[in-house]
This record gives structure tokens, C-alpha cells and sequence, in this order.
């Protein structure tokens, strides 16, 4: 776990740098979730009204504002891929300062495409990020995509059909199975 400060450790502002540097963290797991889920709700809110998403070569798109965002996000993941994975890594490295932050973290996706005549995808790629606080809450202003490698060739498996549980969606309550109440 990497955190960097403008404060000192040892004083009350390093906890309140460790605690954003963790909401900064799980705004990167939940931006892999929403992928993962091709959940577009969760999705348009870890960004900022005025967000930024550049991914890199070979798609070569930048988008601007959230709505723009989740629209690609939408043709990029929406019935193109019988199975897509993000595994971030835990590696993420996040230097706050104020309301704002910059981030940088990697990924591995995993994609099998629907139509056999479209390439596969496995890849291990970085996300640099520039992060602000809004109303108490961290989004994603910037989010650049870069590929550090990229192997298109056929999987050889083959996707489970379902999407991933939504058992559990994203809550600030404690956590309670949807199928489980109080008895």
C-alpha cells in the first residue's frame, strides 16, 4: 500500500490521506465491477460531470463528459464480448492533495468476443488517473488507458452463460444478501 501526502504521518491528516487514498482505491475496484457487470448506473457515477476517458492505442477514442463516457462504455462492452474481465491489480498507487489526486494502476482483461471472426482479447494495460472530491465523494475527472500488451489471438475456452451476481450491489449500508432479510 503506497500512499503519498502532503501532510506528515504520525499527524491526524495522514489518517484522512490513507482514508482517501482507499476511497481512491475502491473508485478503481468499482470502475473494474461495473465492467465487469456492464453495469451502467454504477458506472456513470464514479465519474465527474465533465470526466475525461482516453483509451489508448488500438481503439485510439477520447471521450468527453459523462454522458459521452457511458455511451462508449456501452458500445464498447454491450454485446460485443460473451465474456469480459478486469482483474485490477493491487498495486495502486494514489498521491493526494486536497480535493483533488492522482492515481496510477494495472489491469488485466480477458475478453472472448461473441462473433468467431472477431479477435479475442487478452491484455495487460495501465490506467492513469486525475481524481477530484465532490461533495465529499471521489470520481474519476481523467482516466487514460494505455495497452502494454495486447494478444488477439482465439481463446481457446468458452464464456458460462449469466452475468456476475448482483447479490451484492454497492452500498454504504452493511452488507446484507438481497435474499436475506431480518427474521
Amino acid at each position: 500500500m503506497s500512499v503519498k501526502s502532503k501532510t506528515q504521518t504520525g499527524h491526524p491528516e495522514a489518517k484522512d490521506a490513507l482514508l482517501d487514498r482507499l476511497a481512491i482505491v475502491e473508485l478503481a475496484a468499482r470502475f473494474a465491477d461495473a465492467a465487469n457487470r456492464i453495469d451502467t448506473a454504477v458506472f456513470s457515477d464514479l465519474w465527474t460531470n465533465d470526466g475525461v476517458w482516453e483509451i489508448g492505442p488500438p481503439v485510439n477514442q477520447r471521450f468527453s463528459g459523462r454522458a459521452a463516457i457511458v455511451s462508449a462504455f456501452e458500445q464498447l462492452l454491450k454485446d460485443r464480448w460473451q465474456v469480459f474481465i478486469q482483474l485490477p491489480s493491487a498495486s495502486y498507487v494514489a498521491e493526494v492533495d486536497g480535493d483533488r489526486a492522482t492515481g496510477r494502476g494495472y489491469v488485466n482483461e480477458i475478453a472472448k468476443s461473441k462473433n468467431a471472426e472477431s479477435n479475442d482479447n487478452f491484455n495487460l494495460s495501465i490506467y492513469e488517473d486525475i481524481c477530484e472530491r465532490q461533495s465529499g465523494v471521489w470520481r474519476f475527472r481523467q482516466r487514460r488507458y494505455r495497452v502494454l500488451y495486447l494478444d488477439e489471438t482465439q481463446l481457446g475456452g468458452h464464456g458460462i452463460e449469466g452475468q456476475p451476481s448482483t447479490l451484492m450491489e454497492p452500498t454504504s449500508d452493511p452488507v446484507v444478501p438481497k435474499d436475506r432479510g431480518t427474521q
